[in-house]
């Protein structure tokens, strides 16, 4: 692994961190941009867009990352120090098929859990019942406004 040295006069740590710093704000706005049409329209169009703004902030914080392992950052300024260490944790070691996959699965995990139904409990609790209630608005008005333990408990 190559080591650049930074010194305590090189202004350029501070850049890198404030350039890593408007990148991350971008990407991650795009990210979250498209995870919310996601949550609120559960189609493979935005599932896919969610997807591709995720690995593709995932790969800049990978990159950036890597960039900030290779500096030496003796006799520079603590703050700057736990800035690099910061942007440095959110950087991981998967490749680009690994992340992929995580991603698809946890898009796959947020779409069941998403249109889960559960039966009612005042319905039969055989296996006659049909699931009616979904976690938006049912469980959570449930939840908001039931003080019966038994039904709290069985939801």
């Amino acid at each position: 692994m190559v080591t650049l040295l930074v010194t305590a006069q090189d202004p350029s740590l501070e850049e890198i961190l404030q350039q890593i710093n408007a990148t991350f704000s971008d990407k991650g706005n795009l990210e979250i941009e498209a995870r919310w049409n996601y949550i609120t329209d559960i189609t493979t169009e935005h599932e896919e867009a969610m997807n591709a703004a995720r690995l593709d902030f995932q790969k800049e914080k990978k990159e950036k990352a890597e960039l900030l392992m290779k500096l030496n950052m003796t006799d520079v300024d603590a703050d700057l120090v736990r800035q690099a260490k910061f942007y440095k944790s959110m950087g991981n070691l998967l490749n680009d098929s690994q992340l992929q996959e995580m991603n698809k699965l946890g898009s796959q995990m947020e779409s069941i859990y998403s249109k889960a139904k559960i039966c009612n409990y005042t319905e039969d609790h055989s296996e006659n019942c049909t699931p009616s209630l979904e976690l938006e608005p049912d469980l959570v008005e449930l939840f908001a406004t039931s003080t019966d333990f038994e039904v709290l408990k069985y939801s």
